[in-house]
């Protein structure tokens, strides 16, 4: 599988490192860092956690390589080819490839051509690749090795597709196209667009997908919450999960997110990613009247009645005695409690 394009690289070097990053040349022995590293024909890379590595094919072709990926370079002639054994990468490509230069990308059954093209990469497994495209078009193929048969299909900017090989079905090779959602750009990906306008505004141009970086995150914040009013519990957590790691001190994104955890399903696991965004939210901001209200939330629906109040009287105490908040003490205390779907968990007062 993989996706395919042409560049030019007389010289590839590893023109930059972050956190840890191994390199081995085609024997396997390791190769030291160094600045500009030259890269050969059979030379391996991996990252490690929060590491990346950035590969500089010439001038106007970059691929950046995600934390706790790794990759294998190819090179014959004017043909590359950047193998991802595990993880992500992104590429960039600033100008039109020539006819005889070929850069692609792929897995051992899946190409993904390159030209003048920007997006990522994801291998998944041995079957599955994702592929996604910011701007530009890529040529897409799978290939069934024990038949040799292929699919192919181009994929253009702000789409996404899954490149799939299903040994076990009649149609073993397949492409699944569909439209590419804002909150799905990975912040490896985003820190690479915020660094050139001209590029986020091609990407917008082609595909209609804001990524400028001023006031992205406030736009992901409310079609967070849009997407929640709507019950798009995944697309709605996807664009929330955007405005925290984007700006970590945005409280409300944690918040609702872990309001959309407890909406999309009561179930423990979901509880405790709910609690762990409210306790996060209260980290950065203890006056937030909402991320109290949704801890104290968490224990009403585990029955924790005392636990919930505890949690209450405290919030009351950091936020200058909210009135919302007074109010579900009150509630608590003497009468019928409900949860922040207005449903009854108690009928009984509270037996003080």
């Amino acid at each position: 599988t993989g996706c395919a394009g042409n560049a030019s690289a007389s010289v590839m070097r590893l023109i930059r490192t972050e956190g840890t990053v191994g390199v081995s040349d085609e024997g396997g022995e390791a190769v030291s860092l160094a600045e500009n590293l030259s890269l050969y024909s059979g030379y391996h890379m991996g990252t490690e956690t929060k590491s990346y590595a950035w590969i500089n094919l010439d001038s106007v072709k970059l691929t950046k390589m995600d934390e706790e990926s790794e990759v294998e370079i190819q090179k014959e002639g004017k043909a590359l080819e950047i193998v991802v054994n595990s993880g992500e990468l992104f590429f960039n490509v600033t100008e039109p490839l020539e006819e005889d230069e070929t850069l692609d990308i792929r897995t051992s059954t899946m190409t993904v051509g390159i030209r003048g093209t920007c997006g990522w990469v994801r291998a998944v497994d041995e079957e599955h690749m994702m592929v996604y495209v910011l701007e530009g078009t890529v040529q897409c193929t799978v290939t069934d090795p024990k038949s040799g048969k292929n699919v192919t299909d181009a994929i253009s900017g702000g789409e996404k597709a899954e490149l799939i090989l299903c040994p076990e079905k009649e149609e073993k090779c397949e492409i699944v196209k569909e439209k590419l959602e804002l909150y799905e750009i990975p912040l490896f990906v985003l820190t690479e667009l915020f660094e050139d306008d001209r590029l986020c505004e091609k990407i917008n141009e082609a595909s209609g997908l804001d990524v400028s970086r001023e006031g992205l995150p406030e736009r992901c914040l409310d079609k967070g919450r849009e997407e929640m009013e709507q019950e798009n519990w995944e697309v709605s957590a996807g664009y929330l999960t955007m405005a925290a790691e984007l700006a970590p001190e945005l409280t409300e994104a944690y918040v609702l997110r872990g309001n959309v955890s407890v909406f999309s399903g009561e179930t423990e696991e979901n509880l405790n990613l709910a609690q762990a965004d409210y306790e996060t939210a209260l980290e950065q901001d203890e006056t937030d009247v909402q991320a109290w209200l949704g801890l104290a939330d968490i224990s009403i629906r585990r029955g924790a009645y005392d636990e919930a109040l505890d949690i209450l009287q405290e919030g009351l105490d950091k936020t200058g005695n909210d009135s919302e908040i007074a109010e579900k003490i009150e509630e608590l205390k003497s009468g019928t409690v409900t949860d922040s779907q207005h449903k009854t968990r108690r009928m009984s007062s509270y037996d003080e």
